[in-house]
């Protein structure tokens, strides 16, 4: 997200310096932006859901309006996916199909440290794939509108997974047929959109 506003203030002209790591940012005072006219990208963060639904049932979706050079983190989902055996094809830069294995989708190590949205929705999809998928470097995200890793832990074991809870990961085994069941959203917009 840092880098979606330094973006924006690049093509704005806006003259600022940071700090390596991000950490500090300083912006000369009494700079203007200008009026100007562009199609804002797709969001991939709510994409997402609609990508792993695609892997999870095998199907094959296409969505439009996405970017393929857009620098938004969660376009890292199509990777994830495509490593665990889905098909993702651009049509165009604007135009991405994903498609969902014929068979079943395959575990793996999985680092979320840039996309730590993801984690609920590749938490979900995960309990789909075969093998142990590791979910990791996600520490930070229990600091999010709730703590998304006992959270999700504790949504996905009431409806069958089999899943640990680290520190900084979740780790998720194919068991996995989840089944109905009441799940909690403590007030967390993403906990709840995937739980549904």
């Amino acid at each position: 997200y840092v880098g979606l506003t330094l973006g924006w203030l690049d093509q704005q002209e806006i003259a600022y310096t940071s700090q390596s790591d991000l950490s500090h940012f300083s912006i000369k005072g009494n700079q203007k932006y200008t009026s100007f006219e562009t199609t804002i990208s797709g969001d991939y963060s709510s994409a997402s859901f609609f990508f792993c639904a695609a892997a999870i049932t095998g199907s094959s979706l296409t969505v439009e309006d996405v970017d393929k050079d857009d620098p938004q983190g969660d376009k890292a989902v199509l990777d994830v996916l495509q490593k665990m055996g889905c098909s993702v094809k651009w049509n165009s830069n604007k135009s991405v199909t994903i498609q969902g294995p014929s068979t079943s989708l395959v575990g793996g190590t999985f680092d979320l440290n840039d996309i730590p949205d993801a984690l609920p929705v590749l938490a979900v999809t995960a309990c789909f794939a075969e093998g142990t998928t590791i979910l990791e470097n996600i520490e930070h995200t229990r600091i999010k509108e709730t703590d998304r890793i006992t959270v999700m832990r504790e949504n996905l074991e009431r409806l069958g997974a089999h899943i640990e809870e680290q520190e900084d990961a979740l780790i998720i085994h194919s068991h996995n047929t989840l089944r109905g069941g009441t799940v909690l959203g403590y007030g967390d917009h993403r906990i709840i959109m995937w739980m549904a």
